[in-house]
C-alpha cells in the first residue's frame, strides 16, 4: 500500500494474448467489526492464452473508494489469496 494505491505482482501462465487482471470488491461496503475489513478479489481474463510462458507484471489499483467505510483505516482481504493489508485512510 502507498496512500491510496494498492500494489500487486502476479504471475501466470501464457504469452500470446492480452490478459486483464481486474480488482473487484466482493461487497459493496465493509464489515462492521472493530476495525472494518473487507474483501477484493483479482478476477483474470486470459484472452483464450495458451501458452506456457510464465508472464510476471506489477498491477496497481485505486482503493480510494473505500475511503467511505471508516474513518482510519480498513483490512483489505485479497480473497483466495491468504493475503490481507491495511489501507490507511488519512
Amino acid at each position: 500500500m502507498n496512500g491510496d494505491v494498492l500494489t500487486v505482482e502476479v504471475t501466470y501462465g501464457g504469452g500470446c494474448a492480452d490478459h486483464s487482471i481486474t480488482a473487484c470488491w466482493i461487497n459493496t461496503g465493509c464489515a462492521t467489526s472493530d476495525p472494518p475489513q473487507t474483501g477484493l478479489a483479482l478476477v483474470h481474463d486470459a484472452g483464450g492464452d495458451s501458452c506456457k510462458a510464465l508472464v510476471s507484471e506489477t498491477l496497481t489499483y485505486d482503493l480510494s473508494p473505500m475511503r467511505d467505510c471508516a474513518t482510519d483505516r480498513v483490512f483489505v482481504e485479497l480473497v483466495r489469496h491468504d493475503v490481507s493489508v491495511e489501507y490507511v485512510v488519512d
